[in-house]
């Protein structure tokens, strides 16, 4: 009796150990559970570090770049074409408020025709320039949307949309104080961003990847 007694004694203490297991191993899932979200959201991460070496990340990351750039380089190209239209004009108006004492000659009506080939010659590249500004626009603002997560999307069109008064880049320090972001992680955040969309903007603009 006492050996059978000692015998259930001895299992007493395996309730414990059963329910420690239990708490254990659900520990453990909820670790897995929240290392694999992770994992998902780094995946980018994964992938810039599994097959690609650091040389042939920077070149797609440096086409990337490029390809957004577009926007700002188009504005840019526009804005020049309209101030050298608007200085075309004021040459013109100066040509037809000199005064002659005589008819005007032959060179001057030469003048007037040139700036007047000019004139048109301008304003055809200016709205070509337009045309342009909105077409980069459009294909740039659509790559942006189609990533998969809304910080890429904020921290992408603060850099490259939404330029500092219409025509400069806003540094990654200026990104992350609007987004309430520290520096490093905006950079982080930007690195992500350009290796996701490379895949993206190869579906919507084959030829535009330079490398």
């Amino acid at each position: 009796m006492a050996y059978l007694m000692g015998a259930v004694r001895s299992d007493l203490p395996v309730v414990p150990t059963l329910s420690l297991f239990r708490q254990t191993l659900s520990l453990s899932f909820h670790i897995f559970s929240f290392s694999f979200r992770a994992v998902s959201y780094n995946r980018p991460i994964l992938n810039m570090r599994i097959g690609m070496g650091e040389s042939e990340l920077k070149k797609n990351n440096d086409a990337v770049k490029r390809w957004l750039r577009r926007y700002r380089e188009a504005k840019l190209d526009a804005r020049r074409i309209r101030e050298e239209y608007a200085e075309l004009l004021s040459l013109q108006e100066a040509i037809r408020a000199i005064r002659y004492d005589g008819q005007p000659g032959g060179s001057d009506k030469h003048d007037l025709s040139d700036l007047f080939v000019a004139r048109d010659s301008m304003e055809r590249h200016m709205n070509t320039a337009n045309a342009k500004v909105v077409c980069c626009y459009e294909q740039i603002t659509k790559a942006i949307s189609m990533l998969d997560y809304q910080t890429e999307k904020d921290v992408m069109s603060a850099r490259y949309v939404r330029l500092k008064d219409g025509y400069d880049y806003y540094s990654m320090k200026e990104i992350g104080d609007q987004l309430h972001y520290s520096e490093r992680y905006t950079q982080t955040i930007h690195g992500l961003a350009l290796r996701n969309l490379e895949p993206i903007i190869r579906k919507i603009d084959k030829q535009g990847l330079t490398f």
